[in-house]
């Protein structure tokens, strides 16, 4: 998680600092860290809130029988994109601000 932020923080930060003063090019590589980040974390997220919720206590094994489970089910698709748009925002706001 933390890696995917600050590797493409890092990324743009230098490509905008030429050009833009401290303060701009810091904000928009904040934003634009996030969906990264967002993209990375994500499916681990949405097998944590599925093991948590009160529905599924007790149906699984472990967070790997979980995932599986739920690809299984539902496709590789609710667990890679589940909730991801607001978490895509929520990064992007928290990282330019952070």
């Amino acid at each position: 998680k933390t890696s995917a932020m600050y590797a493409s923080y890092d990324y743009a930060y230098r490509r905008l600092r030429p050009g833009a003063p401290d303060v701009v090019a810091g904000l928009v590589a904040g934003a634009w860290s996030g969906p990264f980040e967002a993209v990375v974390v994500q499916p681990f997220q949405v097998v944590k809130v599925r093991m948590q919720s009160t529905a599924s206590l007790g149906r699984y094994a472990s967070s790997l029988d979980c995932a599986v489970d739920m690809v299984a089910r539902e496709g590789l698709k609710a667990v890679a994109t589940r909730g991801l748009a607001a978490t895509l925002w929520r990064n992007s706001v928290w990282n330019s601000v952070y």
